[in-house]
């Protein structure tokens, strides 16, 4: 019933903000601000509202332990007979704001955080970054576990949000909680804001030794998963392989390695989290004592009233608690960032083979081919090279059939590969009808190549899809009649 009458406000913040930006593909920025300041420019006035409402509940938190030393104070100052004449409207005012103000408000900023940003945002992380992905030249692909890559865009793509989050929301909270309870204190006694003072002191050194080693050591799981997922991934897509050749013991130990390298930094993690909980219980002990004892002291001597004295324990019981959900965000903020980091190393890489900046449609009209003066090698460790092709020249006809014969490692395939142009040359040009291949899109270029791989592979798709795969137009009659003539039809195979 709630959520059929909601339903009209969601569906208005669900469409605030779309998750699929469309505009030319381009390489995120390495630096870690523009990075995440990439995939945030499509959100950022929503989490500016987000942020902005976030501070008015948390000062209406501390206005609102205000209000409940000044209720303690009147109680004990009124008699029970003038109590409601004197403050019942007041009261009934403050129930009225508490019940309905507090409310609506935190369902706007729930609105504003969950329908228009929690969901979306990391989906256009993934957006941007798996279509920045599709067009990664060939050779980082070869270079790279797909599963690492993956995770990789996944994980960032969260990770970003919740940098970003926790800086403009949680840490607002915070900042504006901490700073009015401070003012709250020092209104009433300054001398109530010492062992605050000292907390906050002993506070930020644990977070100045802790969060930093947290922040590292997450990096490393980072790339430790990342490393992990990538060899259980590749054994799975490389299934048959291993079958055929029957060592699944091998894979065992191969990817048991990379098992336990994360847990290394696991037990790094898990070490590290225990002494730094143990010493943040023993600050907040203190606090707690060092501000009763004042607070009881001042009361005694008449310096401050016991509404004072009430405000004062329960604000510094709130942020006793408040403190390791604080610490642990803090942590998660720089997990996270580390997180952003390490994903920033694979997806912020540019393209090696790039589409030139006044680069045209190819158009073939005859099909002549000409491998003018080839020169080519490929990069190999420790800045060694191997070359493959100097000098080579090859014109091949339009309408022209020919074989291209060598021992494994010769070329062959290379050659191929350069046409559909995966690699750049180091020297010398390929020209289709005059037209040089590396002035042309690529997205041209391979439209009017037809290849078949030495490996055959299938999309995870239906058969259909994967037979209109090269021609996404192509009907129905048309795809039966392919299948019919790769004898993938029905009585082709019984």
């Amino acid at each position: 019933m709630l959520s059929r009458l909601l339903s009209p406000l969601f569906r208005f913040f669900e469409e605030r903000v779309n998750p699929y930006p469309e505009g030319e593909v381009t390489t995120p920025p390495k630096g870690l601000l523009s990075f995440i300041w990439h995939f945030s420019r499509p959100v950022w006035p929503w989490l500016l509202v987000m942020s902005l409402i976030t501070a008015v509940v948390s000062a209406a938190e501390v206005v609102f332990f205000s209000y409940m030393g000044d209720l303690v104070d009147w109680l004990g100052g009124v008699g029970r007979a003038d109590f409601w004449a004197n403050h019942g409207l007041w009261l009934a005012g403050l129930g009225l704001l508490v019940v309905v103000g507090l409310p609506l408000l935190v369902l706007l900023q729930s609105l504003v955080t969950h329908q228009s940003i929690f969901g979306k945002y990391p989906m256009i992380g993934r957006w941007l970054s798996h279509r920045h992905m599709l067009s990664q030249s060939l050779a980082f692909y070869q270079d790279e576990f797909a599963g690492r890559v993956s995770q990789k865009v996944m994980q960032t793509a969260l990770a970003v949000r919740e940098t970003v989050t926790k800086v403009m929301d949680l840490m607002v909270y915070a900042i504006v909680y901490f700073t009015g309870a401070a003012i709250l204190l020092g209104r009433a006694d300054p001398w109530l804001l010492l062992p605050l003072g000292l907390w906050l002191i002993g506070y930020l050194g644990i977070m100045r030794f802790f969060v930093p080693r947290l922040r590292d050591v997450s990096m490393a799981q980072e790339d430790a998963r990342a490393q992990m997922t990538g060899r259980v991934v590749d054994s799975y897509s490389n299934i048959q392989t291993i079958k055929l050749f029957a060592d699944t013991q091998r894979e065992e130990r191969y990817a048991k390695d990379a098992m336990e390298g994360f847990m290394v930094t696991v037990h790094r993690q898990m070490r590290l989290v225990t002494v730094m909980s143990v010493c943040l219980t023993l600050l907040n002990t203190l606090l707690l004592v060092g501000t009763a004892g004042m607070a009881i002291a001042a009361w005694y001597m008449e310096a401050i009233s016991l509404g004072v004295l009430a405000i004062a324990i329960a604000l510094v019981m709130r942020i006793r608690f408040m403190s390791d959900w604080i610490l642990w965000e803090v942590a998660g903020l720089f997990e996270n960032i580390g997180t952003v980091q390490d994903g920033m190393n694979t997806i912020a890489q540019e393209p090696t083979v790039k589409d030139a900046p006044i680069a045209k449609a190819l158009t073939v009209p005859n099909g002549e081919i000409v491998f003018d003066t080839l020169r080519f090698q490929y990069a190999q460790a420790k800045g060694e090279s191997k070359n493959v092709f100097d000098g080579l020249n090859l014109t091949i006809k339009p309408g022209e059939k020919i074989g291209l014969i060598g021992r494994s490692g010769a070329g062959k395939s290379t050659l191929a590969n350069l046409l559909l142009r995966f690699y750049d040359l180091q020297g010398g040009r390929i020209l289709i009808d005059g037209q040089n291949i590396a002035e042309v899109t690529q997205t041209s270029l391979r439209h009017q190549i037809g290849m078949v791989t030495q490996d055959t592979s299938l999309l995870h798709r239906s058969l259909r899809d994967n037979i209109r795969y090269g021609s996404p137009n192509a009907s129905d009659a048309d795809v039966w009649q392919a299948a019919c003539r790769a004898h993938a039809d029905p009585s082709s195979t019984t």
